[in-house]
């Protein structure tokens, strides 16, 4: 990976995931750090209640699903308190939603610029895991060209896991292994919080949830892949989660064993696997085997 691809995957999880609660998406653990300074840094403070006002008119039109509504809110914010990284990342955080990646990521860079740091939060990983070290070092170094500090906490595993499960945590480093069929209810509907199901990052999004459950009721393969990348579509603009990449699982298997029949989810993991592979050791008894 490039380090602008890398820089342009820290911009997105660390400024649009956390830029996009403050704005009214549940993208982030509640008592994580508040990403954005609630202050401006110049203008007269009679302009602080017109901004203000503005802000919870584009915080109602988003909370809505009325993205173009609370752009022009938050832009009715920038003009009458210039150079303010609250409304600035909120007015990015909508342009993604609005699909105007661009713009979005100038208005970040804007704030950035005026205020560098004013991005901090703490990424987990499990301890012991290489990939994850070497991962977590180089996000926090692209994070840190980009203004924004990330503490990379490696933590026993176990207790790792435990956080996570409690939704205590800022940022996590995670694998997921991807099953054949593309319902993801129990990480992503807003009534799977922990302790009801995987959603640990408290995802919460209306019309994910009513398609979520749209898809478990459709039994129609086509409408269902419709329905899915309705809800992929809508994960990618809130970035409860950024995705990294995809490793292929290779699995070595001497010639020497017979009978092999996978699983559609792996050789090891559920019947047929492993039950009826048998191992050819050169004797009459094996090589009769059928």
């Amino acid at each position: 990976m490039s380090a602008r691809a890398v820089r342009q995957a820290a911009i997105a999880a660390c400024v649009l995931g956390l830029a996009t609660q403050v704005a009214g998406a549940a993208t982030a653990k509640p008592n994580a750090k508040p990403p954005l300074d609630s202050g401006g840094l110049a203008g007269p403070h009679t302009s602080d209640a017109e901004r203000d006002r503005f802000i919870q008119e584009g915080d109602r039109a988003l909370q809505l699903g009325r993205w173009s509504d609370a752009e022009k809110a938050y832009r009715e914010a920038d003009r009458v308190r210039p150079n303010d990284p609250t409304v600035l990342g909120k007015l990015g955080a909508t342009l993604q939603r609005l699909e105007r990646p661009a713009e979005a990521a100038s208005m970040f860079a804007r704030a950035l610029q005026l205020k560098p740091g004013y991005l901090e939060f703490e990424l987990g990983h499990a301890h012991g895991s290489s990939i994850a070290m070497q991962f977590a070092q180089l996000f926090q170094e692209e994070c840190t060209k980009a203004g924004i500090r990330v503490h990379v906490r490696p933590t026993e595993a176990s207790t790792y896991f435990e956080r996570i499960e409690k939704s205590d945590f800022d940022a996590a480093f995670l694998g997921w292994r991807l099953d054949l069929d593309p319902d993801v209810f129990d990480t992503f509907h807003s009534s799977m919080t922990p302790p009801n199901g995987l959603n640990s990052v408290q995802y919460s999004n209306a019309r994910v949830d009513s398609l979520l459950v749209a898809g478990r009721r459709e039994f129609d393969q086509g409408k269902r892949e419709r329905i899915y990348h309705q809800v992929h579509r809508l994960i990618a603009q809130d970035q409860p989660y950024t995705f990294i990449n995809t490793v292929p699982d290779k699995r070595p298997i001497a010639k020497r064993i017979h009978g092999i029949s996978f699983a559609w989810s792996g050789p090891y993991d559920f019947w047929p696997g492993a039950n009826y592979w048998w191992v050819d050791d050169g004797s009459p008894e094996t090589a009769s085997q059928p």
